[in-house]
């Protein structure tokens, strides 16, 4: 397996929301409502916008791809916290895999490589408080949630709970 991790650039807009979608399938089934995920798919519009954020990001974020043997295999995206309560912490926006891949690396390998992007002393993110798998990868790799919660409005009102860790240098 030969990777590669390297910011996103035009063209791989697509792929990160194929990879953000087959994800959102995978790990959220049972967690939000099945008629709203089974009509969720890859949209044009939201290809754009990747597109968009690809070739004009905005200040303090960076959005990076996993390469596996030459396909996009995996993405993440950080920036400047977008919540008003931690306005100096650095924000793990989206970390998605290609199911295929779970458990391969590729998650810790971007979410490390993502982190060193942040100059904040804080680092923050948001899970859906019912993804296990996803709370206990952010938790080995040194995050606690913090006690914010939040719903997210997708076919009903799903819990999301943000997690904290000190930056590591």
């Amino acid at each position: 397996m030969s990777l590669v991790l390297r910011a996103a650039r035009p063209g791989d807009g697509r792929r990160i929301e194929e990879i953000r979608v087959a994800g959102w399938h995978a790990a959220y089934a049972g967690l939000i409502d099945p008629d709203w995920l089974a009509a969720f798919a890859v949209e044009d519009r939201r290809v754009a916008s990747w597109e968009d954020r690809i070739a004009q990001p905005t200040p303090g974020s960076t959005t990076l791809v996993a390469e596996v043997d030459d396909l996009v295999r995996g993405f993440s995206v950080v920036l400047p916290s977008r919540d008003d309560d931690v306005p100096d912490a650095g924000e793990l926006a989206a970390l998605y895999i290609d199911p295929a891949f779970w458990c391969s690396g590729l998650g810790s390998a971007l979410l490390l490589q993502g982190l060193t992007h942040l100059q904040q002393d804080e680092q923050v993110l948001w899970v859906l408080a019912g993804n296990a798998p996803a709370r206990r990868f952010y938790e080995w790799h040194g995050f606690a949630p913090d006690g914010a919660h939040k719903l997210l409005d997708i076919g009903g009102n799903v819990p999301e709970m943000r997690y904290r860790r000190p930056r590591i240098a």
